[in-house]
């Protein structure tokens, strides 16, 4: 029991709590926000100035979805949240079919901790288009705030399927890494621990000098390895597998200096619980 508590602490300890990340949209999007009047008017006049002109391009019928997101980007900067929310609402009742306001909203929710609400939006942004962010972000919150982990995994699978739509090639092994290490703790914490371990391979796959993903199996393989129901030969390879990947963890923090990180790993190998399995 206290291994397993130990164990558990461990791989939260790791993990990034409200790791809510921000895809970009898309760059020709992008484009278009900095040519809008509104970004001009902000330019040149600050935020009365882009507020007068979002309220004329309204009273116009001329307004865009493009323009709604410009005034929310001037809002963000500005750290105006009360505003956003009320821009994002009045965005959607003027484009209902926008799923790009209902997950920038979801966004806004996440950050100022009203998750129930930060759902409801993710929801209705992938009921009209599903998309790896959405799906991301609503598994954030039902992993670390609801401690729902079976939606937490439900929302990280669809993540995968979803993802090369919203991620740069660039950056598709990390994001694609970060999703499998995030399902691999949720299955860990029902106690799934071969589908936990799997998915800590997959990530690795994605990042090979990655420790964190090292130290995180090896934790699990020492824990599958603690159970009574298994032969003594197979709990002997798991953890001489699992010591490895102590070994590689510490290696790479090392190397990179992380002298925290890699005073951790030593402490842990010298706890009683875990001494007594690896030799």
């Amino acid at each position: 029991m206290y291994i397993k508590k130990f164990y558990t602490s461990c791989l939260l300890s790791l993990a990034i709590l409200f790791n809510f990340y921000i895809v970009a949209e898309a760059s020709s999007l992008n484009s278009q926000i900095l040519q809008t009047k509104i970004y001009q008017k902000y330019k040149n006049g600050g935020l009365e100035s882009a507020e007068a002109e979002y309220k004329q391009l309204t009273s116009n019928h001329n307004l865009t979805e493009t323009d709604v997101i410009a005034l929310l980007k001037i809002y963000e900067k500005n750290l105006e949240d009360s505003k956003y929310i009320e821009l994002c609402k009045d965005g959607i009742n003027k484009f209902p079919q926008s799923y790009t306001l209902y997950y920038l909203l979801g966004m806004k929710y996440s950050k100022i901790k009203k998750y129930d609400d930060a759902i409801t939006a993710y929801t209705a942004s992938i009921k009209i288009h599903p998309t790896e962010p959405s799906y991301y972000n609503r598994g954030q919150i039902y992993y670390f705030i609801k401690k729902d982990y079976k939606n937490a995994i439900d929302d990280f699978s669809n993540a995968t399927k979803y993802i090369e739509q919203s991620v740069d090639k660039t950056q598709l092994n990390k994001s694609l890494a970060d999703i499998y290490k995030n399902r691999g703790l949720a299955y860990n914490q029902i106690n799934e621990l071969d589908k936990s371990l799997k998915d800590f391979d997959t990530a690795i796959s994605f990042e090979p000098e990655n420790a964190e993903f090292y130290y995180n199996r090896a934790v699990i393989k020492i824990s599958k390895a603690s159970s009574k129901k298994m032969f003594k030969k197979t709990r002997s390879g798991l953890i001489q597998s699992a010591n490895e990947d102590l070994n590689k963890a510490s290696d790479i923090y090392q190397k990179n200096n992380n002298m925290i990180m890699y005073k951790k790993i030593e402490d842990y190998k010298k706890f009683e619980a875990v001494k007594s399995l690896i030799k």
